[in-house]
């Protein structure tokens, strides 16, 4: 990786910016680190910072860059009324995609034994579909639709073929759309429509189709197809919210449309005029208990941890200012000195990263795109707003900041990053859990419903002891999911905003305050060399207070940061509260273990044994080409990294490695969403349906603020000790057992688990907005 240093502050071994006087009606500008990496993968990652001094000055850096590029960045509009500005960013990211309603293709070779259709895969069919033949030799009569999928290369359908599927050439499609006759009634979840021959009735409808009305009536969002118990008849989730009763309703059932997104959040650093941005007071600095004395808080900021250098007296570790009076000299502190400050005593604050509010409304999407908020005013989803394929190249984004919400004042010495990570859009339906195996899987189940307390709305099964909590994200409804585990340099981005006593807790190796010499310098596995393909270290001599300074080193040259490194493997060593704290950070959320199975087999029947891929068979990783660099990839075309007792690789791989511009769903071991490495790699951890801790999950999403200790401060989300979150999905050491979706041997841990091990990593979800 390319580093370039703007005015590079004193100890800071990173990509700085320091604040220089600008007047407030002079145009802001940047300056950019060009850095993109540009690659064939078919699905692709990552993030990219852009820091820059707001008000004052505006600068920028490229900390890191994949596939998601932030760019070109200013500020407009500012408004010290409301107190707000408009955060305008470039956004790109190659390989993008949305897709609705997408038809069943199949390769070329189709053939028939009566009603038995063979086709090379059914990746794709679902049960309702109509069919037709479109190449080669064979006709299906009109009408004729999918009855049921038998395995991953057979399907039968409602009538034989009136003339056989027998040339190499024979191509069948499945069509994805249903538009009733007009005259449909209903006003309970029982749904009749007309039957007068041909196309007509439900055929063409299918379980799981999200269904809308025209001419009169209405259905709630959402509301999707449960049952088809005849030509004329089919049930819904929820009734009518207007009953259908005229003689020209028309309903029209389609398939949701999904995405890859960018999730964007925005941490910002109110900046002291001291050092590194810290707050430094003037000698002479007292204390009674907690209230503090100086003469001037100019730059001081509630949560800045403190530290005295000089005169008599001490802070505990981990101190921090509570208040500010208003009188501009008095503040107060979370523990008191011991001794009272006297003597000349000089008080430092330490400038920390926080996280912006984004407002409700008041963004601008650029033409093409189509930005949604969080309600909680943590982030903003940008997607493209209409179907298509390839890169995105939007200019002009613009988020709105409320930055008097955060109580930073106009004027204020900011420093503001904004980080995007790729998620993929997993829309509301119906879904399989458990695929009819044997145990520990659940009993193969229909979840039809958003509430998880009722029929329905959970699986039975080995493990799963009695209904969760109504509110339980059982996978029902819409959510995004990160599109591949967290890497190591996403993980040291994170690491690099927090403050020293945040970070201590964060890595295994020991870094508190007072620590200056670091012998296990690769600090997720606590050793002096690297373990497990873990890259991730710092340097030998560290500040004894200020934040340490992280960065990927998988080559072990000593400066980091190098195109060899590591930084887009999967992040490994983190424990369940390494994990939770990354996500409370983004303002995401652990994903449960139904929205797991949910994201590997999308709306496809079950198919006991299948992999994330759709098919029960892996093809191992055996070694890697370009160890280390962005475009890592398996040395025998792989799509799964997993292998005991003689594991092939010593550690994950780079995530989305298995995919090409020319890969499939299975070459490239994508789920049915393209989410990447859902089976091996790492083990995913997921909150668990099968004790109680793991029930009492509401799906709250982190707001961004961590404890001064550098922990999730949740609530209602698993504890601490593990108790409430399971495993899922295998790892890069796995034996095989853990790989396939509906495989539950680690998902309730008879014993909480919050170890930090080389084949444990992770990835987070938010409920759609």
């Amino acid at each position: 990786m390319t580093k370039k240093n703007f005015l590079l502050r004193t100890g800071e071994s990173f990509l700085n910016a320091l604040p220089c006087s600008l007047h407030l009606s002079e145009r802001s500008t940047e300056v950019q680190d060009a850095f993109h990496r540009k690659y064939a993968l078919s699905f692709k990652y990552l993030q990219k910072h852009i820091a820059f001094i707001f008000l004052f000055m505006l600068l920028s850096y490229s900390a890191f860059a994949n596939n998601i590029v932030v760019g070109t960045v200013t500020t407009t509009g500012l408004n010290v009324t409301d107190h707000y500005t408009m955060v305008q960013f470039d956004l790109s990211w190659e390989n993008s995609w949305r897709v609705s309603s997408p038809n069943y293709v199949s390769a070329a070779g189709a053939t028939n034994v009566t009603t038995t259709i063979t086709v090379t895969s059914t990746v794709g069919l679902r049960v309702g579909m109509l069919v037709s033949v479109t190449t080669g030799t064979g006709v299906f009569d009109a009408g004729t639709t999918v009855t049921a999928i038998t395995s991953a290369t057979t399907f039968t359908v409602s009538a034989a073929p009136t003339t056989a599927l027998t040339g190499p050439s024979n191509i069948v499609t499945g069509y994805g759309t249903y538009t009733s006759d007009a005259g449909a009634t209903g006003s309970t979840t029982t749904i009749t429509v007309t039957n007068t021959g041909g196309n007509t009735g439900t055929k063409g409808l299918r379980v799981g189709m999200l269904v809308s009305v025209t001419g009169g009536g209405a259905f709630a969002p959402g509301t999707v197809v449960l049952t088809i118990p005849s030509l004329t008849t089919f049930t819904v989730s929820t009734a009518p919210t207007t009953a259908l009763t005229g003689s020209s309703n028309i309903v029209t059932g389609y398939d949701a449309a999904f995405w890859d997104a960018a999730w964007v959040f925005v941490k910002y650093k109110v900046s002291g005029l001291g050092a590194n941005g810290n707050y430094v007071s003037s000698a002479g600095a007292t204390s009674s208990g907690t209230t503090i004395t100086v003469s001037s808080t100019t730059g001081l900021r509630v949560g800045m941890s403190v530290s005295v250098t000089g005169g008599t007296g001490a802070f505990p570790a981990g101190t921090t200012v509570t208040a500010i009076n208003v009188d501009g000299i008095h503040f107060t502190v979370s523990a008191a000195p011991s001794p009272d400050l006297s003597g000349g005593a000089v008080v430092t604050g330490y400038a920390f990263w926080q996280h912006a509010t984004l407002h409700s409304t008041g963004h601008n999407a650029p033409t093409g795109s189509t930005i949604t908020p969080a309600s909680d005013g943590t982030g903003a989803f940008i997607y493209r707003s209409a179907d298509g394929t390839g890169t995105n190249n939007w200019e002009g984004v613009k988020l709105r900041w409320n930055y008097g919400a955060d109580g930073v004042a106009d004027g204020a010495n900011v420093t503001i990053k904004v980080f995007g990570i790729e998620m993929v859009y997993v829309p509301t339906g119906s879904f399989s859990a458990g695929s009819g195996g044997s145990s520990p899987e659940f009993t193969l189940t229909t979840i039809n419903t958003f509430i998880a307390n009722i029929a329905g709305g959970y699986p039975t099964g080995p493990g799963t002891l009695t209904p969760v909590n109504a509110t339980w994200p059982n996978g029902y409804n819409a959510f995004y999911c990160m599109k591949y585990e967290i890497m190591q340099q996403q993980y040291v981005d994170f690491l690099n905003t927090l403050t020293r006593t945040q970070q201590a807790t964060r890595v295994a190796t020991a870094i508190p305050a007072g620590t200056t010499s670091v012998t296990n310098r690769y600090v997720m596995s606590n050793t002096p060399g690297l373990s497990y393909r873990n890259g991730i270290r710092c340097d030998a001599a560290i500040h004894t207070s200020d934040p340490v300074t992280f960065y990927c080193n998988l080559s072990g040259t000593g400066s980091g940061g190098g195109s060899n490194d590591g930084q887009y493997i999967a992040c490994n060593f983190l424990s369940w509260t390494d994990l939770a704290a990354y996500l409370y950070w983004g303002g995401l959320r652990p994903m449960t273990e139904l929205e797991y199975e949910k994201s590997c087999r999308g709306t496809l029947s079950a198919i006991s044994g299948e992999l994330a891929w759709g098919s029960i068979s892996a093809t191992k990783n055996l070694g890697i080409n370009r160890d280390g660099y962005y475009d890592e990839t398996s040395s025998n075309s792989g799509n799964c990294t997993f292998g005991w007792p003689n594991p092939p690789l010593l550690g994950p791989m780079r995530v989305g490695a298995f995919a090409t511009s020319s890969s499939t769903r299975v070459t490239s071991g994508a789920t049915y969403y393209g989410i990447m490495e859902m089976s091996g790699n790492q083990w995913e951890r997921t909150v668990t349906i099968g004790n109680d801790k793991g029930k009492a999950f509401t799906g709250t999403h982190g707001n961004g603020v961590l404890t001064s200790t550098g922990d999730a401060d949740a609530s209602n989300w698993p504890s601490t000790n593990g108790d409430g979150i399971g495993f899922r999905g295998g790892g890069c050491h796995d034996d095989g057992s853990g790989l396939p979706v509906s495989a539950r041997p680690s998902a309730t841990p008879g014993t909480p688990d919050n170890s930090r091990i080389g084949v444990f990593g992770g990835r987070g979800v938010r409920s759609a907005p």
